[in-house]
This record gives C-alpha cells, sequence and structure tokens, in this order.
C-alpha cells in the first residue's frame, strides 16, 4: 500500500483543526438548521398532545367519567411532559454516560428522576386545583400532591428515563454518523493527495523518455522533430488539464493514448507496429466510448511494452491495444500487449513486485480510486511465454465518488 506523503498529513491536520476535536464533520443536510429544530420539537410536542388525546379518549370510555372529566384527567398531564422534555434532553446531554463514571451519571439521573417527579406532581395538584375551580368541586393542592407522589411517581420516573434514554440514542448515532463522514472526508482527502504524489512521480518519468526521443529525431529529421514536438505540446496540455484523481470518457483517454503512440511511432518508425482501437469503434459504441477511466492510465503501460517489448529488439515490435465491456459487472477491461520477450508464464498481480515505476504507479492510483482488488494484472500473451500482456479492470464506480456522492441523514433533537 501507499503511505501517506507529507503534504497529505499536513493537509489532514489542518482539517482536524479546522473543524475542531469531537466535530461531526457531515454534510449541511445532516446539521439542523434552526428551522429543521423547530421543526423536530414541534412534532415532539405533537406526539406527546396526541397521546393526551389517546388517554383522554381511553378515560372517557369509562363509565364513570363524563367527557370533560376525562379531559382534564388524561390531557394535561402529556402537555406537562411535553414541557419538561427539553429540560430532560438538555440534562441527558450535560451529563451523558461516559465510562469511568457511570455510577455518578446513573446516581444524578435518578435524583433528577425524583426531580421531575416532585415537579411534575406539584404541577400536576396545582391543575386539579384550577380543574376543581372550574368543576365547582374544590380539593386541596397538599393532598393532590401527596397522592400523585404516592400513586405516579415512580411513572414519571420512568417516563424521564425513557426520554433520556431515546435521547442518548439519538446523539450517539449521530455522533457515530459524524465520525464515519469525518472518516470518510479525511479518506477522501488522503486519497487525492496520495494520487498527487504518485503523478508527480509519473509526469517527469514520461517527460524524461518524451524528450529523449525528440533529441534523438532533431538531428535526422528535423520536421519530424517538430511534429513530436507538437504533438507532445498537445498531450502535455490534456494530461495537465486533469486533476488527481480524475475520470474521463474512454473516447478522450484514447486520444491520449494515440498522441504517445504517435511520438513513439516517431521515434521509431517502422520497427514499432500499433493495433489501436479506432475512432470509428468509441463513436460506434456509446457505452465503451463513454465508460469512465483515470486519465492517463493507458500511458505506462503503452511506456513500459515500448521500453521492454519494442526497444530491446532490433526488428522491432507490436503494441496491441484493447478495449472490452463486461456487462454482468459493468466494468472495463483494458488490456495492452506486446510481442516481445515477455518474462512471466503465469498471471500475477502486480503488488510491488518491482516492474517499474509506471506499472507500480498504476497499480497505486487503482487501489486509491477504487479500494482492494486485482484491477492490473500482467501476463505472458500467448501459451509459450512470448509477448507480456498488461490487464486493467475498471468499475464504473470508484471509491472518491462515493464518498462524494454520500449524503448521510441523521436524526437530531436539536
Amino acid at each position: 500500500m501507499v503511505s501517506a506523503p507529507p503534504v497529505a498529513r499536513e493537509r489532514i491536520a489542518a482539517f482536524e483543526k479546522e473543524a475542531g476535536p469531537g466535530t461531526d464533520v457531515r454534510s449541511p443536510r445532516a446539521v439542523p438548521g434552526p428551522s429543521e429544530r423547530l421543526i423536530v420539537w414541534g412534532g415532539i410536542s405533537a406526539a406527546w398532545l396526541l397521546w393526551g388525546a389517546i388517554n383522554a379518549l381511553r378515560l372517557a370510555a369509562s363509565p364513570f367519567l363524563s367527557a370533560s372529566q376525562a379531559f382534564w384527567y388524561g390531557f394535561p398531564d402529556a402537555v406537562v411532559w411535553a414541557a419538561f422534555t427539553p429540560l430532560a434532553v438538555g440534562l441527558a446531554r450535560r451529563v451523558p454516560i461516559r465510562r469511568g463514571r457511570l455510577a455518578r451519571v446513573l446516581a444524578f439521573h435518578v435524583a433528577a428522576s425524583v426531580g421531575f417527579g416532585l415537579m411534575h406532581g406539584a404541577v400536576d395538584a396545582g391543575i386539579a386545583v384550577v380543574r376543581g375551580l372550574v368543576t365547582g368541586v374544590p380539593t386541596s393542592w397538599f393532598f393532590v400532591f401527596l397522592k400523585v407522589l404516592r400513586f405516579g411517581l415512580h411513572t414519571n420516573m420512568l417516563v424521564y428515563a425513557l426520554v433520556i434514554g431515546l435521547a442518548w440514542y439519538v446523539d450517539h448515532t449521530r455522533r457515530l454518523e459524524g465520525e464515519r463522514r469525518r472518516a470518510a472526508e479525511l479518506r477522501a482527502l488522503l486519497a487525492q493527495e496520495v494520487l498527487t504524489n504518485l503523478e508527480r512521480q509519473l509526469r517527469p518519468h514520461f517527460l524524461f523518455n518524451a524528450l529523449h526521443t525528440v533529441s534523438g529525431l532533431m538531428g535526422e529529421d528535423a520536421e519530424g522533430g517538430r511534429r513530436v514536438v507538437r504533438r507532445l505540446g498537445e498531450l502535455l496540455r490534456a494530461s495537465l488539464k486533469h486533476v488527481s484523481g480524475q475520470r474521463i470518457p474512454l473516447s478522450e483517454e484514447w486520444e491520449l493514448a494515440r498522441a504517445y503512440l504517435d511520438i513513439e511511432t516517431a521515434r521509431f518508425e517502422d520497427r514499432l507496429a500499433v493495433d489501436l482501437w479506432d475512432g470509428e469503434g468509441a463513436a460506434g459504441d456509446p457505452i465503451l466510448s463513454s465508460f469512465p477511466v483515470p486519465a492517463l492510465v493507458l500511458q505506462p503501460l503503452l511506456e513500459n511494452a515500448v521500453t521492454h517489448g519494442v526497444a530491446p529488439r532490433p526488428e522491432g515490435g507490436r503494441v496491441t491495444v484493447g478495449a472490452t465491456y463486461d456487462a454482468s459487472a459493468d466494468r472495463l477491461v483494458l488490456t495492452v500487449t506486446d510481442d516481445g520477450p515477455g518474462f512471466c508464464t503465469e498471471p500475477v498481480k502486480a503488488e510491488g513486485r518491482g516492474f517499474g515505476i509506471g506499472l507500480d504507479n498504476t497499480r497505486a492510483r487503482l487501489e486509491t480510486l477504487y479500494g482492494d482488488g486485482d484491477w492490473l494484472e500482467i501476463g505472458s500473451a500467448s501459451d509459450d511465454g512470448g509477448g507480456t500482456r498488461v490487464t486493467v479492470v475498471l468499475p464504473r464506480d470508484s471509491v472518491l465518488e462515493s464518498v462524494e456522492g454520500t449524503h448521510a441523514e441523521a436524526i437530531s433533537f436539536g
């Protein structure tokens, strides 16, 4: 695996400093704004009022209570808890469950539940006094208060436990979602930096070889050398236009490959034969032509084929480039084949085996973009071990696009 370059570590440190320790890094849609917070609390209040209405209807079904009595006995209790819920949630967040403090936290909230029970009893007793004035049956506040404590304290303590338990659960879920998003953002940032570092290694390597080709032509064929310089300029402009990790349609990648092969053909003349998927194929197969591929993914493979399969041989050789679409897995298969001496009879994964900076960097780029997998395979082009075939398998979706396209929705109390 490719380690993070220093610039990646610096940018990740700056990212963490900006976000702050423990900050939930989420999409704007996942962070509730004032209007969303109002909707959440409105929904909670509506749920309590619905529960009060259901309770009142249940009591109204009793033959011993009138409709007004059922309302006074069943509905106000829900209104009280609708008012108490924000306070209970605030205490749950102020004193959350933490390792090493479980006993203290539980003791605090047991005491808080008793306090809520006492407050609920006091308010209930006040409601009973008002109810007595409305119905013409006066009652004692202290008598009702003691009665509520006797028969309802344990119920109110359980309701408090339920409220803070739900608050803890929702906050825990939101915190985990924030940590997942934060980790995803950091992975995406790291992946971009790794790709940039790899391309910094790749481009000078390619440029050195291309300039060597130009220098060899200028002494023999000045006009040919100028054509190569123009073609090299086109290729460099196209390559510099694409940012690290960017993917382009296969038709555009094919044009970049054609530009590179034109440069090498000018160098080797009739010693290099090229079989390249033609432009009519790109236009005739929209699935192939539009399939996204990493920019310049073919260039190091072609350079490897020319350097090791063609250049060492006086008679030269042939380089064949192919592309097929695997509809069953929705993936593209690219192959670069040369008819050189070859070096392995069985297909192998290019996993840091010293196949050269071009193939090693291509493997690293593919793993960064698509995750771990057999994206790059090197094997013999024929049964007798002659020639070399490099196969690249490219899925449609990359890891970076999955990260960027993820917009998690987190439930929040506010």
